[in-house]
């Protein structure tokens, strides 16, 4: 019903949308990864390959042109921006981002901005917290139940102190482990609870982010890469905390992005204005947000609002969002 729903404001309205939507709007569409593992997980943060090429094909077709982060803000702050000019960016930096997006990238000659979250990147480790969500969620009530007695007190205690909340007590007790082995070994445990094939999730980097080589080669294939802290934590009412994330960041990055990190992307969209002077500080000259919809002349630099993607997402909300449709519905 919401597929038919959208597909009706698509059908219906963006044609009036693109002639007489108002003013000109800078629409940056935001993606995550490319789903590596079997079936499918996460309907927001990763897509099937085929999903992302047909957004591409889409963006060909209706006649979008995509330009870099940098050139979209340039000609936003020129009020140039034309009705049909998009920006692609990406977030954190999946290896599913290397081996699927980037040469569909280049096949329709598109720029696009990756956000690096650069702590996993140069630890060589996977991210231990979407890992410990999909492993979690294949153990039913049985499997949880031996799981849990199996690892002991301080599994235990972590589940009590974060109120029952199993996927943040796993978080917490990978945190507090000594070293990498010991970290994978407790994933390993938890898939095996699930009846899952922990070998070959680790063999399909299925929950890797790219090595410091793929992200340079992604920099040398012409893209851009950009700041995304080095932590992934949000700094909302902590502004030293930012500025050292910052720092954090882009030491990480020195000698692998192309281009001046002047482009930020706030960690699950997080932000705050107490954090707007720090940016300033370090001379960011634009930072993205997960709030969705497209920004006009008024938007603050700082607080961009995206255009959020995923697997979730039907065709024809895709359209009706680019388009200008579902904004002049909300309206």
């Amino acid at each position: 019903m919401r597929r038919l729903a959208f597909g009706l404001i698509d059908g219906a309205l963006s044609p009036v949308a693109r002639r007489w939507g108002g003013e000109p709007r800078l629409n940056i569409l935001c993606y995550h990864g490319i789903w590596l593992g079997p079936g499918h997980f996460g309907s927001m943060l990763f897509m099937r390959p085929g999903t992302f090429r047909a957004r591409l094909a889409h963006l060909r077709d209706r006649g979008y042109e995509v330009v870099s982060l940098t050139e979209g803000m340039a000609r936003w702050r020129a009020g140039t921006v034309g009705r049909k000019t998009c920006v692609l960016t990406i977030d954190d930096g999946w290896y599913g981002t290397y081996r699927h997006m980037l040469p569909a990238l280049k096949e329709f000659g598109y720029p696009a901005t990756l956000y690096a979250y650069t702590r996993p990147i140069l630890a060589g480790e996977p991210v231990y917290s979407v890992a410990a969500r999909y492993l979690a969620g294949h153990l039913d009530a049985t499997a949880r139940d031996r799981f849990l007695a199996t690892e002991g007190a301080e599994l235990a205690a972590a589940l009590k102190a974060h109120g029952g909340d199993l996927v943040d007590a796993l978080v917490a007790r990978i945190d507090a482990l000594p070293d990498r082995d010991a970290r994978l070994a407790l994933l390993g445990r938890l898939a095996a609870a699930g009846g899952l094939d922990w070998a070959d999730l680790v063999r399909n980097r299925v929950f890797d982010l790219m090595t410091p080589d793929e992200l340079a080669d992604w920099g040398r294939q012409g893209l851009d890469i950009q700041l995304h802290t080095h932590n992934h934590d949000s700094c909302v009412g902590d502004p030293a905390r930012l500025a050292r994330e910052l720092a954090e960041n882009s030491a990480a990055l020195a000698g692998i992005a192309p281009n001046p990190l002047v482009h930020f992307c706030y960690p699950s969209g997080e932000y705050s204005p107490d954090l707007y002077p720090v940016l300033a500080e370090a001379g960011i000259e634009s930072a993205t947000t997960t709030d969705q919809g497209a920004n006009g002349t008024g938007a603050n630099p700082l607080a961009l609002r995206r255009l959020m993607d995923g697997e979730g997402i039907s065709l024809s909300e895709f359209s009706a969002e680019l388009s200008g449709a579902t904004g002049m519905f909300r309206r």
